[in-house]
């Protein structure tokens, strides 16, 4: 997943950056960092990006 496909499924789904880190657990800067393509998302941020994506009602 790039830092733009990340972003764009965050916007998809009406989740800020900030949400996203807090439904994941993880820091916001490391989910800032993702989303500016500072840093390798992993595969399973991916795979819970998209969970939280498909199950998240806005």
């Amino acid at each position: 997943m790039t830092a733009r496909q990340l972003q764009k499924l965050l916007d998809n789904a009406g989740i800020s950056q900030r949400g996203a880190a807090r439904e994941l657990g993880i820091n916001e800067r490391t989910m800032r960092l993702y989303v500016a393509g500072d840093a390798v998302i992993p595969r399973t941020v991916e795979l819970a990006c998209k969970y939280l994506w498909e199950n998240h009602t806005v």
